[in-house]
């Protein structure tokens, strides 16, 4: 039965205004903590990236990586050129799992789910919460729906992976049996992983494809040099033959044979520097 007074509303007025303080102090500290673990998997991450130069290897640390941190499963869809099948890779604790995870990202049909091909239309990173009404528009049938409930993803975020303008693949972070789910605030942080793993991958692919290209170069040398060789043996045995056939003769044929000998040993010599340089 009591009224307010005057005096209630400065007090109630005073009380408010510092649990408005306290509250901005609590979502700056929030913000803040944020930022510390963001830097702190990042910076984690860089020797991770760094680790190895293969293509393989390096798909494969980073989809560990991000397990458990940042996500329950996760898995990177490579591009390919020249129309060929994607090259996929996923972890999981569970291996069966892991299978299914592989499967989900196929295209099927040449078609990506729905926020791969969102992903990769937009360059932006798509958030999905999913449950059994909205798996539908992850996958192509119903057994790809019985494959996401074997997942038991609950949330996925779909990041495409960019290098130099050039879209390599996507990296796809679910969370499952942990029960956590993403919202808008985990975006920048999966934006940053996917940036800095496509530079890492561009790397590999960019030394995958110097290695290529000095295996084939040696191979060529290879047998380049293997068949100048044989014509190289066909004018030594010819030069010889000219010289012990030419034993009466006059002195310039011989003399012009030798010389034909002496170039053939200078070209073999440059040959076998020619395979010590390469």
């Amino acid at each position: 039965g009591r009224a307010f007074t005057p005096e209630d509303e400065s007090s109630i007025a005073v009380l408010s205004d510092r649990v408005g303080v306290a509250m901005e102090i609590a979502r700056l500290r929030q913000i803040e903590a944020r930022l510390r673990a963001r830097l702190s998997f990042l910076a984690k991450a860089g020797p991770v990236l760094a680790e190895s130069v293969e293509l393989g290897p390096k798909l494969d640390a980073i989809v560990r990586f991000v397990v458990p941190d940042l996500a329950d499963l996760s898995a990177i869809c490579l591009l390919q050129e020249r129309g060929e099948a994607p090259e996929i890779i996923a972890h999981h604790p569970d291996h069966g799992k892991r299978g299914a995870l592989v499967r989900l990202m196929e295209p099927q049909g040449g078609v990506f789910p729905t926020s791969v091909r969102a992903a990769l239309e937009t360059l932006s990173p798509q958030l999905r919460v999913t449950t059994p009404e909205s798996s539908g528009d992850e996958v192509a049938d119903e057994g790809d729906r019985a494959v996401v409930e074997r997942i038991g993803m609950t949330s996925t975020i779909v990041v495409p992976l960019v290098a130099k303008g050039r879209v390599l693949g996507i990296l796809r972070l679910g969370m499952a049996e942990s029960g956590r789910r993403y919202t808008e605030e985990d975006l920048p942080l999966a934006q940053e992983v996917a940036h800095h793993a496509a530079l890492s991958i561009e790397s590999a692919r960019l030394y995958r494809l110097a290695g290529d290209a000095v295996k084939a170069r040696n191979e060529m040398l290879a047998i380049v040099t293997h068949d100048l060789r044989n014509y190289l043996s066909t004018i030594r045995l010819s030069a010889r033959a000219v010289v012990e056939a030419c034993g009466g003769c006059a002195e310039r044929p011989p003399r012009m044979a030798e010389v034909l000998q002496r170039a053939v040993v200078r070209m073999d010599q440059l040959i076998s520097d020619l395979l010590d340089a390469a």
